[in-house]
């Protein structure tokens, strides 16, 4: 089975960040910090397993962004993964340009199984896993708290959570797609001879080519600061000068 992981780096959901002029993207502050996304942190550690297991002979991770998405290509080869690859975009990118750029790498490849996280800690849409499926024309499970494949066996088993005692169950013929959910399993830290090599390893930098179905539609602003509500009241003084002040405030709107 050949294995591709979908990752995607985000920043420290504690950074500071504007608008952008145009309303479609939001940009952080210079000074922040860029991490893989933790839902996708499950995605390749689920394809990792399959590999020890001997279900999976080769574990690709993929990413699109702009060169600094390296250092998260990076870890991924220093947890296990065999190779990767950036699709270099250097600008925003909706979901479903995302996926058309994804799908059209993949397309060729062989991949029997494409793995991502359910939704990315920024976007919070869950929407490109389901596209990339639909670009590739295979079928796809999302949210997956269970996923079980055979060495011989075309098909693979995943189960989702409906409510806390629930759960649905499918069959899907590979090739197939699934996005994961976190509580799936438990990331592994990199080995030191995966971190050894991972220095040395070349990561792919590959031009963006036309997505493979979905185009971009233009968009009116997507992203606005909320708008100001009305100020608080303080009140200074002695705690007699303060309680007079609240009494007439009071009063002046027929509170009190």
């Amino acid at each position: 089975m050949k294995v591709l992981v979908c990752l995607c780096q985000v920043c420290d959901g504690e950074a500071a960040f504007s608008i952008a002029p145009d309303g479609l993207s939001v940009v952080p502050s210079e000074r922040v910090a860029w991490r893989m996304n933790r839902y996708d942190e499950f995605a390749l550690e689920e394809a990792l397993r399959l590999k020890d297991s001997g279900i999976a002979q080769r574990v690709d991770a993929l990413s699109v962004g702009p060169l600094r998405t390296l250092s998260t290509l990076r870890k991924a080869l220093e947890t296990g993964a065999d190779d990767a690859a950036l699709i270099r975009l250097d600008r925003p990118a909706f979901p479903a340009e995302k996926a058309g750029l994804i799908a059209s790498h993949a397309a060729g490849r062989e991949y029997d199984l494409i793995l991502a996280g359910v939704m990315s800690e920024q976007g919070l849409s869950g929407a490109t896993g389901p596209m990339i499926a639909a670009c590739l024309g295979i079928p796809f499970a999302t949210a997956a708290l269970r996923l079980e494949a055979g060495p011989l066996a075309r098909l693979v088993r995943v189960e989702r959570e409906i409510d806390s005692a629930t759960r649905e169950a499918f069959t899907l013929t590979l090739p197939a797609l699934v996005t994961v959910q976190s509580g799936i399993n438990r990331p592994r830290y990199p080995s030191l001879s995966n971190v050894m090599r991972a220095k040395t390893q070349e990561i792919g930098i590959i031009d963006p080519a036309p997505p493979a179905a979905f185009q971009e539609t233009p968009a009116s602003a997507v992203y606005r600061m909320p708008d100001r509500g009305h100020a608080g009241l303080i009140i200074r003084g002695t705690a007699g000068e303060a309680a007079e002040e609240l009494y007439r405030w009071l009063h002046g709107r027929s509170l009190l």
